[in-house]
């Protein structure tokens, strides 16, 4: 078991690809566009146009109300703290999601998109009602659009340098999770269960810890500085950040143990 997870967490690093770097290119400048304004609205002759916003930016406008784009501090949660429409999402993800590639593919953008724009506006939306595509990308879509990255913004360097040990600890781990908004850390631990039991089925879905962190790595962590250096600095520490979380993923039980005193608890 010892050597498998050391396998995984090469792997891991080893084979971070062009694709989770186009995904998060993708999602700051792809398809960007004017900020909304008034509707019929022109500036006057020879006035600067406006800035122009990513995807990511424009669905944070549009999403506003919550309970997407907002502080994880702001959600109603379960007793255990998990926000309540996460925790739906994990269920049925988790519950129908046995097919190969689960995870890696999200369902198409305008459905999810209106999926998460009727529950802004209060419609009563069920998961078990949707595609299991279309669930993870409002899965994804919620951590794409919180303010502050999952793995957070301050603790950036500290998820990198543990990335580039040849063995990490995990009291190191914990170590960098206790400096986490508590929020956060409950919703990481719970996150890293999921996707530990998402592998369990690596047989029939092909999506190990390996797979599963080359996923989620650029959903849960970037830079806050989005300046072209920034983003080719991110590039080149995907290999260190996607190895760290493919370590979480197979130290999921052990962590949350740790933390809640049970490897179920959340």
């Amino acid at each position: 078991e010892k050597d498998r997870g050391r396998m995984e967490i090469a792997l891991g690093a080893a084979a971070v690809s062009l694709g989770v770097a186009g995904f998060y290119f993708a999602s700051r400048y792809f398809g960007a566009a004017p900020a909304p304004g008034p509707a019929g609205a022109a500036g006057p002759a020879g006035a600067p146009a406006p800035p122009l916003l990513s995807v990511v930016e424009r669905e944070r406008i549009l999403l506003a109300a919550g309970p997407f784009a907002v502080s994880l501090d702001l959600l109603p949660k379960n007793t255990e703290g998990i926000p309540n429409i996460i925790e739906e999402m994990l269920i049925t993800i988790l519950s129908r999601g046995r097919y190969e590639g689960v995870c890696r593919t999200s369902g198409a953008h305008s459905e999810v998109l209106q999926i998460a724009l009727d529950i802004t506006d209060g419609k009563e939306v069920k998961m078990e009602d949707h595609t299991v595509e279309n669930v993870v990308g409002l899965l994804k879509k919620f951590l794409i659009l919180l303010p502050d990255p999952l793995l957070t913004f301050a603790l950036y360097d500290d998820w990198v340098n543990l990335g580039k040990e040849d063995e990490v600890s995990l009291e190191q781990v914990l170590e960098v999770l206790r400096k986490m908004p508590r929020d956060h850390m409950v919703l990481l631990l719970r996150l890293l269960r999921f996707l530990s039991d998402m592998a369990k089925n690596e047989e029939l879905t092909k999506m190990g810890p390996g797979n599963l962190s080359r996923v989620f790595t650029p959903i849960l962590i970037n830079p806050k500085d989005n300046s072209p250096a920034a983003d080719l600095m991110f590039v080149s520490h995907l290999p260190f950040l996607t190895r760290i979380i493919t370590q979480l993923i197979l130290s999921a039980v052990d962590l949350n143990r740790a933390v809640h005193g049970s490897g179920s608890a959340c």
